[in-house]
């Protein structure tokens, strides 16, 4: 070959050419001849293969070449419970407050990398100095966790840097500050510089180098192992150097995009979901610690990590949830500006085609029905992907579970809506999740927090009710028992609470703070509530009434100066205190922030209290409920003009007033009962269901839909494939401003919430093209409007929930004519029904009570 044959594979590699510079130099006379030099930290009897050992008392002398200079106590440290995500090298460690190493190192250009215990520390604190002066790690700052730290995180922190070692050697220094340095092990590299001569090239070193620059793509799909493969040569350091920077970034993409969320994940490594993220994070902030551009796995490198950070700030509700790219993601944008994904990270708006692009409409559909059609057709098309593309046999999403079951609280319109894909995979989702060794008789296992604890039951198992098979009510029974004889207690005055918020299905967690009862122990309740609702449990109803009455109770205490009708962040058991010890009626102080009152302003127990009044027919439970609304009412008519202070009444009815899910429950109320003292308000500050229902003005309903159109029409990658954390997997946001999804939900079923059981109906096994409308719901009416956009006529299936059993009149009219009737005999609630409709008409279904059933008599 020509030599301006190799000037162009050199100009196509980036000049990523070498030969090693050490190699060169006569090595006689030194005590490391090797390109790649390993050293254990730790004991001698779990040393890693190839490895030199460095013990506690390893001290340097002239003869070995390496060991410590100074420093305090040295202790060892095996950490036998990480077994399963760790090797020999990193699997114990040497620990002090500060640690001084040398090495006899030949002259020249090396890189340097150590493995070191993240510790104690969500912050590194520790320093690290060559040769005296400091080095930037450039390490990862993560959030500080929500509850204090008892063990030392399960993850380590990796550094790769570059040095030039002169005749003295090297010297490296760590000084820990909040914690102690916990040493891994050490890697000296002979770093590969710039090759002079052309002709010497190996053929091998140019295919491994346009291997590695098409790899290091962002966007690249090549295989970082089967390259490592080929780079088999120890004695090559050439290949040494670049298989130790492949298998950082390889061993990176394993943790996250091999393993995800998945439970074969968390039992092969011993590793939540979290610690391999983290522990992918710190493996390519090592990689990236002193690399640039030229590197040939940087944009790769880069991109993953800002993959990671993305989608780790988001699972926090940071930055990121607001569509802030990280600086990584931003840069890589800059740089490839036409990349449609990255573009999506900058939160563009990105529209690729799908089934959902071009549905036809009829001239005579409704624009209510128009716009229903496509966020059905969205919808179930988003959870369709994930059903087929990514559930596993267990019901697995690849969220891990207790993120997955979160993705349904959205698959609730395809499901009600009655789509039989979304159904079967809430079924499978369910049912693994029963039968996961996350739970025991029938609740999560460990005594957790509830706002985590309760998610595997409470997003699982509760709607299935709607599906009426009696398997899916016995699962309930479990959550009803333990709500009974362990989660709460009945006071001397006769009103129940959580014992705390920090339990699992057997074990109460009662340590300050966490011994009191919160209004998102609501979440673990939803599986009573369902089965109180669905088996009319005497016992348990009246024990949920003894709870409600607790909170209704707390609600109208002023105490603390809190107004009457306002929940409380928490109440405590024994002795019914106002948030327990805190000075504040607000602000829980029980370590997640989401249990503070203005996270969610009480909804789930006002959610409660009108569940309950309509199970008893208790009407003091809604004074609560009432209270708030008069406080809102008063606040929203007068003139405000400033800012009020944190706490104070004005600031509490402000925030109230501007809660989404506080306006829900009281919507849900006035669909319940044929009451209009808040008409005028909800008129004004309502959803568009709800003033729909309240005046008949159809023009509220089409704009419903939009704010969900509004993000699933665009950026679908960003909702499946890319997707990190399933639990931030959104048909809309959810931080803020009117939420959607009631407003669709009360078009489908006449039930605004799911959180209780409020449906008039549910639909079961309905083609795509079917959209439906409650206009009118009692126990002894239900006015419903469909319309199927379709070129044959469909059947469609339905279970009715509010109705009283008795002898109904099931009719059907189009254009205010008789096209159907049938007698209905009403047996029991949930009774499924079917019937065929003809496509592009609109038509009114009724059922009107005509008479009491046989079973009345």
């Amino acid at each position: 070959m020509k030599p301006n044959f190799y000037r162009t594979l050199l100009i196509l590699s980036g000049a990523l050419f070498f030969i090693p510079q050490n190699s060169v130099a006569s090595s006689a006379a030194m005590k490391f001849s090797k390109n790649a030099i390993l050293i254990d930290a730790g004991s001698t009897n779990i040393l890693s293969p190839g490895a030199l050992p460095l013990e506690a008392d390893t001290r340097y002398n002239k003869d070995t070449g390496y060991g410590w200079i100074s420093g305090p106590k040295r202790q060892s440290l095996l950490r036998k419970n990480l077994s399963r995500s760790r090797n020999k090298l990193t699997i114990d460690s040497i620990s002090a407050q500060k640690l001084k190493f040398r090495i006899d190192l030949a002259p020249g250009d090396w890189q340097v990398t150590f493995w070191m215990e993240s510790g104690m520390e969500h912050q590194n604190s520790a320093l690290f100095l060559i040769n005296g002066k400091a080095r930037n790690l450039n390490w990862h700052i993560f959030g500080a966790p929500a509850e204090p730290k008892v063990s030392l995180n399960p993850s380590y922190r990796l550094y790769m840097g570059n040095v030039t070692v002169g005749k003295k050697g090297l010297v490296l220094e760590w000084r820990g500050k909040a914690d102690l340095v916990r040493l891994n092990g050490l890697q000296f590299h002979s770093r590969p510089t710039k090759i002079k001569n052309l002709q010497k090239i190996k053929k091998t070193s140019v295919q491994t180098a346009l291997r590695l620059k098409e790899a290091g793509r962002f966007d690249s799909i090549v295989s970082l192992e089967a390259i490592m493969a080929d780079l088999n040569n120890p004695s090559d350091t050439y290949a040494t150097y670049w298989r130790h920077q492949l298998s950082v970034l390889a061993k990176a993409e394993e943790y996250f995009e091999g393993m995800r969320g998945w439970e074969w994940a968390r039992k092969k490594t011993g590793l939540s979901m979290f610690g391999r993220y983290n522990q992918a994070i710190m493996l390519i902030d090592g990689l990236l610690a002193d690399a640039d551009d030229s590197h040939p796995l940087y944009e790769r490198a880069l991109y993953q990590r800002g993959r990671l950070l993305y989608w780790r700030d988001r699972e926090g509700h940071g930055n990121n949830y607001d569509g802030v790219a990280p600086h990584e993601l931003v840069n890589l944008y800059k740089r490839h500006p036409d990349s449609l994904l990255l573009a999506m990270y900058a939160n563009e708006k990105i529209d690729t085609p799908d089934s959902c692009d071009n549905l036809s409409s009829p001239p005579n559909a409704p624009a209510w029905s128009i716009a229903q059609n496509e966020v059905l057709c969205r919808t179930r098309l988003l959870s369709g992907w994930w059903i087929k593309n990514r559930q596993d046999d267990n019901g697995e999403l690849g969220g891990k579970y207790g993120d997955d079951v979160e993705m349904l609280r959205w698959w609730t319109i395809p499901f009600l809506s009655g789509d039989a894909t979304t159904s079967r995979g809430w079924r499978k989702l369910a049912t693994g999740v029963w039968h996961s060794d996350r739970l025991e008789q029938g609740y999560y296992k460990k005594p957790s927090d509830v706002e985590h604890a309760s998610e595997p039951i409470s997003d699982t198992a509760p709607l299935l009710a709607f599906l009426d098979e009696p398997e899916y009510i016995d699962r309930l029974a479990y959550s009803a028992n333990h709500f009974l004889k362990r989660w709460t207690v009945l006071n001397d005055q006769g009103r129940r609470y959580f014992r705390s918020a920090w339990f699992g299905a057997l074990t109460m967690d009662e340590r300050p703070p966490r011994n009191r009862d919160i209004p998102m122990n609501g979440r673990a309740a939803k599986a009573v509530y369902y089965y109180a609702w669905s088996t009319q449990d005497k016992v348990i109803i009246d024990a949920l009434h003894q709870w409600a009455k607790g909170w209704a109770y707390g609600a109208m205490s002023t105490a603390k100066g809190k107004p009457a009708g306002l929940i409380p962040a928490s109440i405590r058991a024994h002795d019914e205190a106002i948030n327990g010890d805190e000075p504040t009626w607000y602000v829980a102080n029980m370590f997640w922030d989401y249990y503070d009152w203005d996270h969610e302003k009480g909804q789930q127990i006002y959610d409660m209290l009108l569940f309950m009044s309509q199970m008893t027919g208790d009407k003091s439970l809604l004074e609560p409920m009432f209270s708030s609304a008069d406080l809102v009412e008063k606040f929203l008519s007068a003139d405000h003009t400033k800012n009020f202070a944190k706490g104070s009444a004005e600031w509490a009815i402000k925030r109230l007033s501007e809660e989404p899910a506080f306006w829900s429950v009281l919507e849900q109320w006035r669909l319940l009962n044929n009451d209009n003292r808040y008409d005028a308000l909800l008129n004004k500050h309502g959803g568009p269901y709800i003033k729909y229902r309240l005046t008949g003005n159809k023009n509220y309903l089409a704009p419903a839909a939009e704010p969900i159109l509004e993000t699933i029409r665009y950026n679908f990658a960003m909702r499946t494939r890319e997707a990190l954390f399933t639990d931030r997997v959104y048909i809309t946001r959810t931080d803020g401003g009117m939420d959607p999804r009631p407003q669709i939900l009360g078009m489908l079923t006449g039930g605004m919430l799911t959180s209780s059981p409020y449906a008039d109906i549910s639909w079961q096994d309905t083609p795509q093209g079917f959209t439906a409308l409650v206009s009118k719901a009692s126990k002894s009416t239900l006015e419903i409007e469909t319309y199927l956009f379709s070129d044959a006529e469909k059947e469609i299936a339905f279970r009715l929930w509010r109705l009283e059993p008795g002898k109904y009149r099931m009719t059907l009219l189009h254009k205010g004519k008789e096209t159907y009737s049938q007698n209905i005999n009403l047996k029991k609630r949930g009774q499924k029904i079917s019937l065929v409709i003809k496509p592009a008409t609109e038509y009114r279904l009724t059922l009107q009570r005509t008479g009491p059933s046989a079973s009345d008599h």
